[in-house]
């Protein structure tokens, strides 16, 4: 083969080269911005389950602070 057969590929080797290279950083790109969209809704859910957790714990201590309450309130009764 001769050299000079070479140089004829060559450009079209480098701009195919090229857009897969930016096909590559756009891919690249998309999935880094999937990742952090993802990350944030992991973070949103932690946060709300979170806040339901501390509610639901609010919750039963509100509901224990009745129990007393009542239990009390019998207690005099009798």
């Amino acid at each position: 083969m001769k050299s000079g057969a070479k140089p004829s590929f060559r450009p079209f080797y480098t701009q195919q080269r090229a857009s897969m290279s930016f096909f590559k950083m756009n891919t690249m790109a998309f999935t880094t911005l999937s990742q952090l969209q993802a990350t944030k809704l992991d973070a949103i859910n932690s946060l709300n389950v979170g806040m339901i957790n501390s509610l639901a714990i609010e919750g039963i201590s509100l509901s224990l602070d009745c129990v007393e309450e009542n239990d009390l309130e019998e207690d005099d009764g009798i």
